[in-house]
């Protein structure tokens, strides 16, 4: 159902009192606790995103209720080609960074994988993941996590015809195999539903397309995209 809530605001209301309000640069995400479909006191769990003049998601703000001070954001930045190249995360919401993310591409694929905790800027040493592509569109094949440059442990993504991330499998030197670390299950519009072991994480899931934890949507280049609603 979509109500009109005056001064240009528009309410999608669904069944669990879940509410999204619109106005020019911005949307919220929130649960209706009074049901008025208006952002107001009482309401929870509230999300604010923000968009520039390109349409392309720059801020994400969340705060634990409608009075309450902001605890958490996440700042995102983008090259010519409107890829996602940066995230900064103020965990906590006192103005100060926490984290740093810078991303380089080949193409339109995530190549090499920057992070940096703290103070300052990032820097070469601090590259924590390099991933490998075939030949495909975002055909993901391994992700190699890097500690100061160096060579450390390969994961491969086996993957389904939607290239979507279905198994990951490593190496283990010891037994001299590899075996299945992780399998993922997923509802028809993307969202993981269950896994066998969540401390194996992977930047690329469904349709092979990264998926931002801190914000929990996936990048689709041109646009993000929230699997917990399918669009």
């Amino acid at each position: 159902m979509t109500m009109a809530t005056g001064a240009g605001w528009r309410c999608r209301l669904d069944q669990q009192c879940g509410g999204e309000l619109a106005k020019e640069n911005r949307s919220h995400q929130f649960v209706d606790t009074n049901e008025n479909g208006q952002l107001d006191a009482g309401d929870t769990d509230i999300t604010q995103y923000t968009w520039d003049h390109r349409n392309r998601l720059v801020k994400v703000e969340h705060r634990a209720s409608y009075a309450a001070a902001v605890d958490r954001v996440i700042e995102n930045a983008y090259d010519y080609a409107n890829r996602w190249v940066r995230r900064r995360l103020d965990s906590d919401g006192d103005g100060h960074t926490d984290k740093r993310r810078v991303l380089a591409y080949d193409g339109n694929q995530i190549v090499l994988d920057f992070r940096r905790t703290g103070s300052g800027q990032v820097q070469a040493g601090d590259l924590e993941w390099r991933y490998l592509w075939g030949p495909a569109v975002d055909q993901i094949l391994a992700e190699e996590n890097v500690d100061n440059g160096t060579d450390e442990t390969i994961q491969w993504n086996l993957t389904d015809h939607l290239n979507t991330v279905r198994d990951i499998a490593k190496y283990n030197s010891g037994s001299d195999m590899t075996t299945v670390v992780n399998h993922l299950i997923y509802d028809a519009f993307g969202r993981v539903t269950a896994e066998t072991n969540s401390a194996v994480d992977s930047l690329f899931l469904f349709t092979g397309r990264a998926f931002d934890s801190q914000t929990e949507l996936q990048n689709n280049l041109n646009r993000w995209y929230d699997p917990s609603v399918g669009r």
